[in-house]
């Protein structure tokens, strides 16, 4: 009989997969860096931020490959899914999984070998120049949102939106890999440093102008007792995604963004 996990055992799971990725990160000299509501956690709490449920990671495109194979090649506990060597996998970023555990998403569409992760987002390049940017920007938003049209099945495609309906109609025929596919090979073609960097697989908010100089060197933050990198200007990167991100948020806010059930196998 499998045991469900509790937010306890999920969040002590994901930290030892985030002490697996640090170490491999260590011994072959990569950066990476706590990010999103991970690295906001860090600075305002010392670790989770209490109601989340997730650990959210970045790290440099042109590292974002190399990290997937060297993941892989460990004791085989931990396990690096991508869209690179898993063919039904659908998302845009990667996850580190327990293979001791059991994922189940609520989106209905299953990923074989899905536990209990670590999410790691490409950290990429943004043109300069700003119409540029936002033209970059702006067709990652539409194939994100039409990669997620296609990929909602049959049954709950009538619960989409009058937008999301069109755009599944307009690229049902191509497939959610042909999207994912397109817009890997858009961001991975951007190799020249730039003065702008940032995740837009995973952010929230697409125009996200934040500067590479955030990134240009780390420090390490506390979270749940260990240290871990974090982009040097954090307050910065910080105040560009959150806004006044050391005031808390209303009660009713203070749940978690994600559906799933997760158990012990």
């Amino acid at each position: 009989m499998r045991t469900e996990l509790n937010l306890e055992d999920l969040k002590e799971i994901e930290l030892q997969i985030l002490e697996y990725i640090d170490q491999v990160c260590r011994e072959n000299n990569i950066d990476y860096y706590l990010d999103g509501g991970t690295l906001l956690g860090a600075v305002r709490h010392k670790g989770y931020i209490p109601w989340d449920d997730d650990i959210d990671l970045t790290v440099n495109r042109r590292d974002f490959k190399k990290l997937m194979t060297l993941l892989n090649q460990g004791d085989g506990r931990y396990k690096a899914l991508s869209m690179y060597d898993h063919e039904d996998y659908y998302y845009f970023h990667a996850k580190v999984v327990d293979t001791q555990t059991e994922l189940i998403e609520d989106l209905g569409v299953p990923i074989r070998d899905m536990g209990v992760f670590v999410d790691i987002f490409p950290l990429e390049n943004f043109p300069n120049q700003k119409l540029r940017r936002r033209i970059m920007q702006t067709r990652v938003r539409i194939l994100r949102a039409a990669h997620y049209a296609v990929l909602v099945p049959e049954e709950k495609a009538k619960s989409l939106g009058t937008y999301n309906k069109m755009l599944r109609a307009l690229y049902k025929k191509k497939g959610w890999r042909a999207i994912q596919e397109k817009v890997d090979n858009m961001l991975s073609a951007l190799t020249e440093p730039t003065d702008y960097m940032s995740d837009i697989v995973g952010v929230r908010s697409y125009y996200n102008d934040a500067k590479a100089a955030y990134f240009k060197e780390k420090v390490y933050l506390e979270f749940e007792g260990r240290q871990f990198p974090a982009p040097s200007r954090y307050d910065e990167y910080l105040t560009l995604m959150y806004g006044d991100y050391m005031t808390m948020p209303p009660v009713e806010q203070r749940v978690t963004h994600h559906s799933f059930s997760a158990y012990r196998r």
